[in-house]
This record gives C-alpha cells, structure tokens and sequence, in this order.
C-alpha cells in the first residue's frame, strides 16, 4: 500500500514538473511582455491593421516582436519600411507624428513568404538585396499605388492612433460564435480547430477574422479563408466569405471583398 502511493506521488509530482517545465514561461509572461518598445511602432501599427495573420507578436518560449528596418524616404516624407512577422512585407507610410499614423488602405504593402537564401534580415540588408527579394517591376508599381515622390494625398490616407500592442486581440466576437458559424458555413468542409484570427473591425464594428478549411479535392490539404460578421454577430454565407487563393498577394480581392459587404459604411440590420 505504501509503495503504491509513494508510486502513485511520484508520478504525480514528476507529471506536475514536466507541465511547469513546458509551461512555466508562459506563466511567467505578463501583460507588459507583449508591448513592443522597439522604435517604429508606427509601423506596427500599419500592419496590424492591414496585413492579414500580423498581430505584433509571436510566443514560442519568449514573445519576440516582428523585425522592423527602415529602407527609403522620399522627397515628401514617406518612409518604406521591411516588416518581418510571419512573412516578409515591404509597408510605406505616407506619414506619422508621435499620435497618429496615416496609410493608404488596402495597397500600403507587398508580402513574400520568405527572402531569398543568401540575404539576411539585418542593418546591412540594402535597396539591392530587396529588388532581388520583390523584383524591380513589383517595387516600382507598389510605390506607384502609394504615390512615392508626390505630394501627399490626405483624402486618400486611413488616421490610425499608433499603438505598441493590438489592443483587442481576439475580436469582438465569442470563440463559441465563430466556431458554430464556421460549422455552418463550411459544413463537411470545417475542421476540429479552424485556428480563427481576429484580423480588424470597422467603425460600425463589422469585424473580419481568418480561418483554415478541409481541402475538398485534396485530402489532406488545407484553405484559408475570410469570415467578415456583421455588427449583431452574424454572418452572411453568401458575401461575408471569400477565400484567399493567394496568402501574399491578395489586396484587389480584399478591397473587392470589404466593399461588397459596406465595409466602414453605416449598418442598418
């Protein structure tokens, strides 16, 4: 009897460890852990709120904040910047002070999943290496749609508050919400663990939220798509989901997307 408890204390103890061992960094993590104090909170800003799976962050054992490295500014003030989260994205600002950042919507930044072997993300990483990296003809044109080295269009530009942490990180709606809509909507096509992200919200509090789905005529494979709600929580199946056929270049389909569904207009139920 006594070895079987000694026993049985054992292996409790030895379970207790192994989960303070896995876990014991994130116990540890506080809120202040996940402000960014690098020096282009700007830029994080911006893409937190136009960069589709961005949210400032990444935990594994520690938080490790994105990498950010300022490129070009050109003769009206803009600034080009490489942001490095998840996938590699050039972002340009039209301009910011120390309250607000401005951006054009929708067409504020290019993504690669990866930069090419051999160039590296750091201080010395120049002009030459990202032309490799984007080419020359996909720079040109985002510049263009930015209106590089013309005077500013403010008409044109979103005002966001620059902020150092997403301040609602999962969104306006519940975890059990998304997950009986997304059984719904995608039926034999949903999966156990959608892995729903809160992208954004409107001013009239439509929210936009990514999600993963069964691959139909693949087995296996899987899809991203997009689930906009409405501002009472619901969903229309036919116009508030889209799937993105492209994970990097998707900003005609996004704007064709949000507008179709009155993004920022006024909601009448």
């Amino acid at each position: 009897m006594v070895y079987k408890l000694l026993k049985t204390s054992f292996f409790v103890c030895f379970a207790g460890l192994l989960l303070l061992q896995l876990t014991g960094c994130f116990l540890l993590l506080s809120p202040d852990d996940y402000i960014y104090k690098g020096d282009y909170p700007e830029v994080l800003t911006v893409a937190i709120n136009s960069i589709i799976g961005t949210r400032g962050y990444n935990v594994s054992e520690i938080v490790e904040f994105p990498d950010i490295l300022a490129l070009e500014t050109d003769d009206f003030g803009r600034s080009l910047f490489l942001y490095y989260e998840n996938v590699v994205s050039l972002i340009i600002i039209q301009q910011n002070d120390e309250e607000f950042v401005y951006y054009y919507p929708y067409y504020n930044h290019i993504s690669i999943r990866r930069l090419p072997m051999g160039i590296n993300i750091s201080d010395s990483l120049s002009m030459d290496d990202i032309e490799k990296s984007f080419t020359i003809e996909a720079i040109l044109d985002f510049k263009s749609k930015n209106d590089w080295n013309q005077p500013i269009n403010f008409d044109k530009a979103i005002r966001t508050e620059i902020v150092t942490v997403k301040n609602d990180i999962d969104g306006p709606i519940n975890k059990r919400s998304i997950t009986h809509t997304y059984n719904t909507v995608f039926g034999e096509n949903a999966i156990r663990n959608p892995n729903a992200v809160f992208f954004i919200t409107d001013n009239y509090k439509r929210s936009i939220y990514t999600a993963i789905i069964r691959d139909g005529f693949a087995g296996d494979g899987r899809r991203t798509v997009i689930m906009l709600f409405q501002p009472d929580g619901s969903l229309d199946a036919e116009r508030g989901v889209m799937e993105l056929n492209d994970l990097y270049q998707y900003q005609d389909d996004l704007k064709a997307f949000m507008e179709q569904n009155e993004w920022n207009e006024p909601w009448t139920k």
